[in-house]
């Protein structure tokens, strides 16, 4: 990549070349249910989704992202 370039990885990593420098471009939930919910990663969007795991149309609440 050219100096001062920008891009998004294959792996969402949103990159700045001025050297190299990556980090995620979405939060990842880890305060939640996950006994009841599982995260889904909604790669059309870039964001996790959380519901519950027998009924993926009811979101669950999440209480902390990482990121």
């Amino acid at each position: 990549h050219e100096l001062r370039s920008s891009w998004r990885t294959d792996n969402y990593l949103d990159c700045h070349c001025s050297g190299i420098e990556c980090c995620t471009s979405y939060m990842t939930p880890v305060n939640y249910d996950k006994e009841k919910c599982v995260r889904i990663f909604m790669k059309e969007t870039c964001v996790y989704k959380v519901v519950e795991k027998n009924d993926h149309s009811k979101e669950c609440p999440v209480r902390e992202r990482v990121g």
